[in-house]
């Protein structure tokens, strides 16, 4: 399966000071309810589309902003949860994916990550460490 990343600019122009805090919103476009809010965001957005792997394909999209020197600072995730998961891209990512894919993780160099989901709750329970 390929992966669709679909950017759209944000519902109204930023200034230059909200530039400066470099936000970005990577949202699941494969969710209807999701889709309907899309219009309204008010950062730049990459809608994810059908993925094998969601954290691979953000970690692009990160890495191609930084080699535009677009560097993101502030990542908001938008998807449909579930306890202790989210859905994006079509895949559910959970803690046990979070901890395998922690090297990659780490080199998102992000000051913030926000996930924005229903039912999601804490990553953390069912029995894993949260890593350092």
């Amino acid at each position: 399966m390929t992966t669709a990343l679909t950017a759209q600019p944000p519902a109204t122009a930023f200034n230059t000071a909200s530039a400066a805090n470099r936000e970005l919103i990577i949202a699941d476009g494969l969710c209807p309810q999701i889709a309907e809010l899309l219009p309204g965001a008010l950062h730049e957005l990459v809608a994810l589309g059908q993925s094998q792997n969601p954290l691979a394909a953000i970690s692009a999209e990160l890495e191609q902003r930084r080699r535009e020197g677009r560097r993101v600072q502030t990542l908001h995730i938008v998807a449909h949860g579930s306890p202790g998961a989210l859905r994006i891209g079509g895949q559910w990512v959970d803690a046990p994916a979070l901890i395998a894919n922690a090297d990659q993780l780490a080199q998102w160099g992000l000051s913030a990550i926000s996930l924005w989901s229903c039912k999601l709750g804490n990553l953390w329970t069912n029995g894993f460490e949260r890593p350092q």
